[in-house]
């Protein structure tokens, strides 16, 4: 019994000891996280205001490492994962009018159509501004969270996880956005394997079929000039009948993917 205890007592030390300095490395992030939040408010008072973009810049940008690192910390250590919750940054797509399309709008400038794809990513994704309310509300509000778990405590951490969750995680319009981007891939992709299957189909009709049937019609003519004309000549009408058909349909097997992409072209 006394060595159960003593094996018992040193587990429980190791658990403390464990989140403790998991708190103490949590409540080590607020700090970083706390002196991006003032650098714009210090850049403004103390500096010229020409320097608060590249300021709101290192904000935005180094918020969002931060907060990758609050994610993967707290699925590691308390078992809750929290997924990145940002949207995919749009490709500038140029058009046969040289212009190119961010996205959002149409430039003329490829270099405005970057600036312009940028600002629009990031200003109308909610999660840059929710990394923004994180980043203000947790080096106050988690450290009270995650102070008890200094002693050893296990429990605060927990809470500290559900907390960097409830402003981390991905929204409900964050998660359809994704689901509908999944499912666009995966339609394209579809469409893709339908056009490799349809070309060997298409080559075959317009290859084979199509020029037998051309044969067919000139040896018919040829022997029109010395045989029954009537009889030949309605043979070779029934066979520029086939052949017509034949024709729309080779040209009409054109993959819906194509199609699309040709359209956007």
């Amino acid at each position: 019994m006394r060595r159960l205890a003593e094996v018992s007592g040193r587990s429980m030390a190791w658990l403390a000891r464990k989140a403790s300095a998991r708190s103490l490395t949590l409540l080590a992030l607020k700090v970083p996280v706390a002196l991006l939040v003032a650098l714009p408010v210090l850049v403004l008072l103390r500096l010229n205001g020409v320097v608060l973009f590249p300021a709101l810049l290192v904000l935005v940008f180094a918020g969002r490492r931060l907060a990758d690192v609050a994610r993967r910390l707290q699925g590691r250590w308390a078992g809750v994962g929290i997924a990145r919750p940002y949207l995919p940054r749009p490709e500038l797509q140029p058009t046969p009018q040289r212009w190119y399309w961010t996205g959002y709008d149409y430039h003329r400038s490829r270099l405005w159509a970057a600036v312009s794809s940028w600002f629009n990513w990031v200003l109308r994704d909610p999660a840059p501004w929710r990394d923004l309310v994180w980043m203000a509300l947790d080096p106050v509000l988690g450290t009270v969270l995650l102070a008890p778990a200094v002693v050893g405590w296990s429990r605060p951490l927990r809470w500290h996880a559900r907390w960097t969750r409830a402003l981390l995680s991905p929204t409900d319009q964050a998660k359809r956005t994704a689901r509908v981007r999944e499912l666009a891939e995966t339609r394209t992709e579809a469409l893709d394997a339908q056009a490799v299957e349809l070309e060997p189909i298409e080559r075959d009709l317009h290859d084979g079929a199509q020029a037998r049937l051309i044969a067919v019609g000139l040896s018919l003519a040829q022997r029109q000039l010395r045989d029954d004309p009537d009889a030949v000549a309605e043979a070779r009408t029934t066979a520029a009948g086939v052949l017509h058909p034949l024709r729309d349909l080779v040209h009409g097997i054109r993959p819906l993917g194509r199609a699309h992409a040709a359209g956007g072209a």
